[in-house]
């Protein structure tokens, strides 16, 4: 693992990373997510009914790090993040262009898994912001 904490660009710019968020006990949980730059911010889109979703909603503290495609190796240190789930058309759709501008055919691919899953219309927006 690097200790040093990696800056907003790094962030935006990894394949992966890892978003750490916390239960109403206080233990973390975390999940391998695709990262999207937005202004001075981070994106991450995922399914209304995730845990994730469910954890943010209940408390905005968030911890991100680059890691790998699984989420099991970290490769940076966390970084402090408050976040605020977004629900609104327009940042549902700048959110897939920017998902297809990064991510190009494996997007396609998600897109496509979540409309066979019938999950395609529950998409939202995590936001996270630095601390």
């Amino acid at each position: 693992m690097i200790s040093r904490k990696p800056s907003l660009h790094e962030l935006q710019s990894a394949p992966f990373i890892s978003l750490r968020t916390f239960r109403a006990n206080g233990t973390s949980a975390q999940a391998a997510v695709w990262p999207l730059a937005q202004g001075d911010r981070l994106w991450v889109r995922t399914t209304a009914s995730t845990f994730k979703v469910k954890r943010l909603r209940n408390n905005p503290r968030a911890e991100v790090a680059i890691c790998n495609g699984s989420g099991r190796t970290i490769l940076s240190a966390f970084v402090p993040m408050r976040a605020r789930v977004l629900e609104d058309q327009s940042s549902l759709l700048q959110s897939q262009a920017l998902m297809q501008a990064k991510y190009g055919w494996q997007a396609t691919l998600i897109r496509t898994i979540h409309k066979i899953r019938g999950v395609a219309n529950t998409m939202v927006v995590i936001e996270l912001t630095p601390e």
